[in-house]
């Protein structure tokens, strides 16, 4: 039996600078039968920002789940190995830890409105459709309960507009539908409880109407950040900023050298009265510390990271456009990005 949709009067201002790309187009490999990549095919993977792709699948246990029916509920969306044979080696495989951890998500957050929904996609390395049988027992023997696991077999089709590689990926999506955490791989539940927290204190006093950037617990030892852009974030623990008084924040810079400087202005969308926030120079973190904070993004460049703890100061409550400049010593802007918060 198909969930009926609940209509909802919201109406969600859409952002209008998002620090990451919204869709990053990646190859997706087909794995062969001896698990190597023979051939493949580009597809796109949905990135923090986005809105979250509709689908509708059908449960294991029986009944069809439509994602739209849950928008304006926060939504845990995790896509897993669900056939039976990989059941009882939890030490060896990710999506049956990964199960272990979402049933701690629910029973920790299902009385706060957020929903657990978990998608087989062991075709995407099996290469074969899961046996219904052996999906229904794999439910009861991890004691998924009210978590339902939602079959994504033969073409792998929401798989792939998710932009899944590999098991397991798991999103947060806000109840806007917005995705606002992906973490490919194993997802802890320290991370699942960061991003979950972040998204609903930010629900919890945030204007219907808002659709603020989301934070991320992206860097080791820092609270949840921003992104302004993928080189430049504010670590402000996913929280609204305060107006009338100073406002605890650290910026971050990943992707400049030398002596540089953060300038920074909010502009009230209402308004359009604009403030300056901060004009300071950045410390450079030391290469050995900035290893351990960038843990979770491999690719940057500890020689490149530099910090700003600060306090700043918005007059007034409103919806702000914050926009950062990284300057370096010749006065020259070399990064430059936007994002939206709301001050209360």
């Amino acid at each position: 039996m198909s969930l009926g949709k609940r209509k909802l009067s919201r109406v969600y201002l859409s952002i209008g600078a998002i620090a990451i790309s919204a869709i990053i187009t990646v190859a997706v490999f087909t794995i062969t039968g001896n698990g190597n990549a023979s051939s493949s095919s580009v597809i796109s993977k949905i990135q923090v920002g986005a809105a979250a792709p509709s689908f509708t699948l059908d449960s294991a246990r029986g009944g069809s789940y439509d994602l739209d029916e849950f928008r304006g509920e926060p939504v845990v969306l995790s896509f897993i190995d669900g056939t039976e044979q990989s059941a009882g080696t939890l030490n060896k495989e990710f999506s049956i830890s990964e199960i272990v951890f979402l049933r701690s998500m629910q029973n920790q957050y299902s009385d706060k409105g957020v929903k657990i929904l978990t998608i087989d996609s062991s075709y995407l390395t099996k290469r074969k459709s899961a046996d219904v049988n052996s999906l229904i027992n794999f439910t009861y023997d991890m004691n998924m309960g009210d978590i339902p696991l939602l079959i994504d077999n033969g073409s792998n089709k929401v798989a792939n507009k998710y932009g899944v590689t590999k098991l397991p990926t798991t999103f947060v999506i806000s109840s806007g539908g917005i995705i606002t955490q992906r973490f490919d791989g194993l997802a802890l539940t320290s991370q699942l409880a960061s991003s979950i927290d972040a998204l609903l204190s930010s629900s919890d006093s945030t204007p219907e109407n808002i659709s603020v950037t989301p934070a991320q617990p992206i860097f080791q030892g820092f609270d949840s950040a921003r992104p302004l852009s993928e080189d430049i974030w504010v670590v402000d623990g996913g929280q609204n900023w305060a107006s009338g008084t100073g406002f605890p924040v650290r910026w971050l810079s990943l992707n400049a050298t030398g002596a540089i400087t953060i300038r920074v202005t909010a502009k009230n969308t209402a308004t359009g009265e604009e403030y300056d926030l901060a004009d300071q120079k950045m410390d450079k973190i030391p290469s050995s510390e900035a290893k351990k904070i960038l843990t979770n993004l491999p690719d940057a460049s500890p020689d490149k990271l530099y910090t700003l703890i600060d306090q700043v100061k918005i007059p007034v409550s409103g919806i702000y456009q914050i926009h950062a400049d990284i300057i370096d010593s010749n006065q020259k802007v070399v990064l430059s990005r936007d994002m939206v918060i709301y001050a209360k």
